[in-house]
C-alpha cells in the first residue's frame, strides 16, 4: 500500500476541538474551537448537547481558560484576563496588559468558587507575592495571602504550593544549585526551610503541578528523588512540618513518574503514569480502577488519558490517542456504578485519517560507550526499510524526550516527513528525561560531545542495518535539536546531505550570556552546559558559529523573530559566519512568532520551506 500524498495544511491545522473541560456540577462542557478562523470559546450543554460560542472573537484568540464556580469562565486574549459571566453572557475585563506579569498560582477550583490566587512581582523587584482575588465581584480587590520570603536566606520562589484550605503554606525556592521546600504552620507564620535539596535529586522542576497536600494537610505528596540511592523520581509524601519522607507510595525501577492522577474529592493520588515505549498507568486505587477498566471498550491501539473531571467524580473528560493521531476526546459518565457510558465529545483533526499514516517503532541501540539508547523509527508507508533517505529529528530541551504519540505540538511534522517519503529517526539521547538521574546527569556538559555522539551512533546503527542510504540523510532539529543539526554538519559533516535548524543554539558561550548571573537559575544552566569561565575552551570547542568553516553541505535556517528562548542572535551570528565562509545557508526570519510557531499560516510555510530543502537535497 502506498499512502496518498497528504495536503501539508492538513498536519498544520489548529484542532477542531482541544482544551476540553467540565464545569464543577458537571453539566456543562467547555472547548477551544476555530471560528472565523480564530480560537474561540465554547460551552456545550450534557443535557441538551447543544454548543454555543461564548467568546465571538474574530480579531485575537483564546488562549488558555478555567471555570470559577458553575457561573463563570476567566480566559485570556493576548495579555488580557478576562471574565465571562454565563448567566448574563457579559464578559469584563479583570487583568489588563500592564498586568502580563501576573501568574495564576491556583485556580481554587476545589475550595473557592469566587477566589483566585495570583503572583504579582513587587515593584521593581525580582520576586512576587501571593494575592488573593475574587473574580466574580465587580471591584477588584487583591489581598496579599503571602510574601516572599527573604532571597538572602531562602532564594527565589518559583513555585507556590496550596493546602486544601485554599492557603498558601508550602514554596519550592532556588539558590545556585540547591532547591529548597519552604513550609510554615498557617498563614499567619513565617515560612521556614525544611528540606534542602541539590537540584539533580530534588522534586521534579517539570512536575510542580503534581504537588498536593495530603488530606490533613501535614504531609505533600510530590514527584521526586528525595533518596541518593533512587535513580528513578517516584511517588512520596513528604513531612509539611519537618520535610522528611513519610512514605514512598509508588516507584518504578526503569522510568520516572510522569504525572499523578489526584482526588480533590478524597484528597488521595489515585494512579500514577510514566512513559516507557508508550504511556502507562500504576492503579493506586479502586475505584479509578474501575473507570479505566471501563475505558477497555476504546480501541486497543490507543493509549487513554483523563484530563479533567467534576466535583462529585462521578464525570470524566478522556483522551484516547496513538502514533498516527492527535486523538479523539471523550466524556465518560461512572453515575451509574454498573453502567459506565462513553460518548464522544470530538475528533481533534478529523480530517485526518489514521488508517494510512505510519507507525512509529520503538527501537534500542548501543552507543560507543554501551550506554542503551532508546528512540522511534518510523517508515513511509508501503516502502521497504532498506536504503531509505533518512531525516534525523532531534528533540528541543535537551530536558525533554520524544513519546509514542502524533506530534501535534510540532504540526505533525513526523506524519508528515513520512508521508514525503522519507524514514524518520527520533532519539532519546543521554540527557533526556524520564530515564532516571543517571541517564539525564550523563548529559551534563556533554552537548556537542557525548550526546552528538548518540545521534552519530543511532544513525550509523541504522547504515549497518542496511535500512538508511548513507547518501542521503539530514540532521533537523527545534531549539536544541537546532543546535544538534548545527553540530552535525560542522562535526562530523561526512555523515549528513544536509541540516535545518529552527531556533537553535549556535554558540553556548553567547546563550548563557544572556542570562544574567543573578538569574536563580543560572547556577543550574552552568551545571547542565558548562561554566563559561571554568569550560570556555570545551564550549568554544562544540560551537557551531565558531567553526563555520568545518561545514561543507546546505543549511536552512529558521527562526522567529519574537523569540525569547533562544535569541535570534544565535542564528543571525550563524548565518554571518556561514556566509563569510562561503557557505550554503538560506535563512528564513518568522514574523510575529515566538520559540514555537503559534500560527496556522507559519506552520504551513516552515513545512513547506522544509518539503522543498528535503527535495532538493535528498532526491
Amino acid at each position: 500500500m502506498t499512502c496518498p500524498r497528504i495536503p501539508v495544511e492538513d498536519f498544520c491545522k489548529d484542532p477542531a476541538i482541544w482544551t476540553v473541560r467540565l464545569s464543577p456540577n458537571g453539566k456543562k462542557i467547555s472547548f477551544l474551537a476555530p471560528w472565523v478562523e480564530r480560537k474561540n470559546l465554547f460551552v456545550l450543554d450534557v443535557a441538551t448537547k447543544e454548543a454555543v460560542n461564548v467568546t465571538p472573537e474574530i480579531d485575537c484568540d483564546v488562549a488558555t481558560y478555567f471555570w470559577k464556580g458553575d457561573r463563570y469562565l476567566i480566559y485570556q486574549i493576548d495579555s488580557s484576563v478576562l471574565r465571562l459571566d454565563l448567566e448574563s453572557g457579559k464578559a469584563s475585563t479583570l487583568l489588563l496588559a500592564d498586568d502580563s506579569n501576573v501568574a495564576l498560582v491556583d485556580d481554587l477550583k476545589w475550595s473557592s468558587d469566587e477566589d483566585v490566587l495570583v503572583a504579582i512581582p513587587r515593584p521593581g523587584a525580582d520576586v512576587s507575592d501571593v494575592y488573593r482575588i475574587n473574580v466574580c465581584s465587580d471591584e477588584l480587590t487583591r489581598i496579599v495571602v503571602a510574601e516572599h520570603p527573604d532571597v538572602t536566606n531562602f532564594g527565589i520562589v518559583r513555585e507556590w504550593i496550596v493546602n486544601h484550605a485554599g492557603e498558601v503554606c508550602a514554596a519550592i525556592s532556588v539558590q545556585g544549585n540547591n532547591d529548597y521546600l519552604l513550609t510554615r504552620p498557617g498563614p499567619a507564620d513565617s515560612f521556614k526551610i525544611v528540606r534542602r535539596m541539590d537540584f539533580r535529586h530534588s522534586i521534579e522542576a517539570q512536575f510542580y503541578p503534581y504537588l498536593f497536600y495530603t488530606d490533613d494537610n501535614n504531609g505533600i505528596y510530590a514527584i521526586a528523588r528525595t533518596q541518593k540511592h533512587r535513580n528513578t523520581a517516584g511517588v512520596v509524601v513528604l513531612s509539611a512540618k519537618t520535610g522528611r519522607q513519610l512514605r514512598c507510595l509508588y516507584h518504578n525501577r526503569n522510568f520516572d513518574v510522569a504525572s499523578i492522577g489526584f482526588s480533590h474529592k478524597r484528597k488521595i493520588v489515585t494512579h500514577v503514569s510514566f512513559h516507557d515505549t508508550k504511556l502507562q498507568h500504576k492503579m493506586l486505587d479502586r475505584q479509578m480502577a474501575r473507570i479505566f477498566t471501563s475505558l477497555r471498550a476504546l480501541p486497543s491501539d490507543y493509549v487513554v488519558e483523563i484530563l479533567d473531571h467534576d466535583a462529585a467524580e462521578t464525570k470524566f473528560i478522556v483522551l484516547a490517542s496513538n502514533d498516527t493521531t492527535p486523538g479523539k476526546y471523550y466524556l465518560l459518565d461512572a453515575s451509574d456504578n454498573q453502567n459506565h457510558k462513553l460518548t464522544l465529545l470530538g475528533d481533534i483533526a478529523p480530517w485526518l485519517n489514521e488508517k494510512p499514516l505510519a507507525p512509529l517503532k520503538p527501537i534500542k541501540f548501543r552507543a560507543r560507550d554501551g550506554l542503551s539508547i532508546s528512540g522511534y523509527l518510523t517508515l513511509p508507508v508501503g516502502k521497504k526499510a532498506k536504503k531509505l533517505p533518512l531525516v534525523v529529528c532531534v528533540h528541543g530541551g535537551p530536558e525533554n524526550r520524544n513519546y509514542w504519540q502524533y506530534d501535534s505540538l510540532y504540526s505533525g511534522e513526523i506524519q508528515f516527513l513520512a508521508n514525503r517519503g522519507y524514514a524518520i529517526l527520533q532519539l532519546n539521547f543521554r540527557g533526556s528525561i524520564g530515564y532516571g538521574r543517571s541517564f539525564w546527569t550523563k548529559g551534563f556538559k556533554q552537548r556537542g560531545l557525548k550526546m552528538q555522539h548518540d545521534v552519530t551512533d543511532g544513525v550509523r546503527s541504522l547504515i549497518r542495518r542496511g535500512i538508511a542510504d548513507p547518501s542521503r540523510i539530514v540532521i533537523y532539529g527545534k531549539s536544541y535539536g537546532g543546535y544538534s543539526a548545527l553540530a552535525g554538519v560542522a562535526f562530523t559533516p561526512e555523515l549528513y546531505r544536509a541540516a535545518i535548524d529552527c531556533a537553535g543554539v549556535s554558540n553556548w558561550l553567547t546563550w548563557l550570556r544572556d542570562f544574567p548571573p543573578s538569574d536563580p537559575l543560572y547556577p543550574q544552566f552552568c551545571a547542565k552546559v558548562g561554566d563559561p569561565t571554568k569550560y570556555k575552551g570545551r564550549l568554544e570547542a562544540v560551537a557551531p558559529a565558531l567553526h563555520a568553516d568545518k561545514v561543507t553541505k546546505p543549511v536552512l535556517i529558521v527562526h522567529g523573530e519574537k523569540d525569547q528562548d533562544v535569541s535570534l542572535s544565535e542564528s543571525d551570528q550563524m548565518v554571518a559566519a556561514l556566509q563569510s565562509n562561503g557557505k550554503t545557508v538560506e535563512y528564513i526570519k518568522v514574523p510575529n512568532e515566538g520559540h514555537i510557531f503559534a500560527r496556522q499560516e507559519s506552520k504551513v510555510a516552515f513545512c513547506k520551506a522544509m518539503e522543498d530543502f528535503l527535495a532538493q537535497h535528498l532526491a
